[in-house]
Order: C-alpha cells, then sequence, then structure tokens
C-alpha cells in the first residue's frame, strides 16, 4: 500500500509540474496569427496631384491652345464604408501654339498668350475596394472653372483685324473621373486618375480631359 500511495504521489506531482510547461509548449508551436492590414477608416485625407490636361472642344480655342501642366490638392472625409465627399482646387496652363498662329498667319508676329483655367469643386468618390491596399474608385463632382481669356488685333488702314479672341468667363462645371489609390502604409497612398470636366454653355472651352497622379496623406 505504502508502495502504491507512493507511486500515486509521483504521478500526480509528475503531472502537475508537466502541464505549465506543456501548456505554454503547445502556445509556442501555434502559429501567431497575422495582425490584418487595417486600410479603412480613413476619415480625412490630403491629396496633392499633378498632370496633364488637354482641352478637347472648341475649335476657337484647340486651333492655338494645346494641352498644358496642371496641379491642384483636395481634402476628403469618410461618409460611408464606400463614399467619400470632398473639396478641390485645380489649376492649369494651356500653351499656345505659335507654330499653329504661324502657319496660318506668316505675315503676322506671333502674340503667344498662354491661358490658365481654374477649377474649384466639390466632388464625391465611390471605393469599390475601401478595406484593400489597392482600392479602384468612380467619382463625379460639380463646381465652377474660370478661363483667364486672351485676345490678339491690330487696326490694318483703320479696319480692326482680330486673329483670336477668348474671353474670360466662369461656368457650372461637371466632373466624371476613373482612378484608384494604392496604399503603402495605413496614412499614405499614391494615386491615378483620369478626369474629364464639362463647362456648361461654355463659349470656346466646352470640354477638358486630364491624366493625373499624386499623393494621398491621412491627416
Amino acid at each position: 500500500m505504502e508502495v502504491t500511495r507512493g507511486i500515486i504521489i509521483f504521478i500526480a506531482a509528475l503531472i502537475i509540474s508537466y502541464c505549465p510547461e506543456g501548456t505554454a509548449q503547445k502556445k509556442k508551436s501555434e502559429p501567431r496569427k497575422p495582425a490584418p492590414y487595417l486600410h479603412v477608416l480613413r476619415d480625412n485625407t490630403l491629396e496633392l496631384w499633378a498632370g496633364l490636361a488637354a482641352p478637347v472642344t472648341h475649335e476657337s480655342f484647340t486651333d492655338f491652345w494645346k494641352r498644358g501642366p496642371s496641379a491642384g490638392f483636395g481634402l476628403m472625409s469618410r461618409l460611408s464604408e464606400n463614399m467619400k465627399l470632398g473639396f478641390g482646387i485645380e489649376a492649369t496652363l494651356f500653351s499656345f501654339r505659335r507654330a499653329a498662329f504661324a502657319e496660318r498667319y506668316p505675315d503676322v508676329p506671333v502674340q503667344a498668350k498662354d491661358q490658365t483655367l481654374v477649377h474649384i469643386f466639390l466632388f464625391v468618390r465611390n471605393y469599390f475596394e475601401p478595406g484593400q491596399r489597392f482600392s479602384p474608385y468612380l467619382g463625379g463632382g460639380v463646381g465652377f472653372s474660370r478661363i483667364s481669356g486672351a485676345e490678339s488685333e491690330e487696326v490694318i488702314n483703320g479696319v480692326r483685324k482680330t486673329y483670336y479672341e477668348i474671353p474670360g468667363f466662369i461656368r457650372l462645371a461637371l466632373g466624371l473621373s476613373v482612378g484608384a489609390d494604392y496604399y503603402f502604409t495605413m496614412r499614405f497612398a499614391v494615386q491615378g486618375e483620369v478626369r474629364a470636366v464639362y463647362l456648361h454653355r461654355g463659349p470656346n472651352l466646352g470640354l477638358v480631359v486630364s491624366f493625373r497622379g499624386g499623393v494621398k496623406l491621412k491627416i
């Protein structure tokens, strides 16, 4: 009996001393689950972008002005998991086409006058994969655009000759865009976008298409 009791006590002690070690070893052997990469809840973001914009209509504008650089910024806030609302300002410089003017008016000194388009707008985006590192979107916007305007004319023998005349004007502008964000971290992303802006009843400029890229920062 004494021997049996001693064996039982020895086995119990061995089990008690083994269990914590066995549990620890089991925990160590279990693979650690990776933490999810959180790209959601980007409540407020700042975007900085630059690109190239080209006038599409009308001939009175496209004949003498070509594509040019554009730059701008935007601030966005999250409305829902997929939707974001923002405010943006963008400026585009349309370069004067010297060669086109010289070809049409070979005997007239070239008066090159670049034009600036300033666009102030509100926009909304629908993100299709808001929680992913690569997040494409479709957007739309409304705002106002102002073209600086330019003119060239001279008086020959008492007769006024106009070579081009683009008055400055402000028009309601509607935009449509498609693009994507690619997040490197939770706070930093790069962005690419194609956008079309329509100037409602613009007398000399109706549609502008732009290609742009930039960075996006969580604030």
